[in-house]
């Protein structure tokens, strides 16, 4: 079974990995890697398996009212 599966959209031309959960098999959400390489898109993809996807900004702004 594969872990993970790439794919593209033609008008983007990047590609886009979406990871099968081991458990229950089943396929999730497609991300993009931001990159239209292949081989870049699986080195990605292997990372993203090991480390966890990124979701942005690690840094947030709290503002507090007086």
């Amino acid at each position: 079974m594969r872990l993970f599966y790439l794919s593209r959209r033609n008008k983007s031309g990047c590609w886009y990995v979406a990871f099968r959960d081991a458990g229950s098999g089943l396929v999730g959400t497609k991300h993009t890697t931001g990159t239209t390489d292949r081989k870049m898109a699986e080195q990605i993809a292997h990372t993203w398996l090991r480390d966890g996807i990124p979701t942005g900004s690690s840094t947030k702004s709290t503002e507090f009212a007086d």
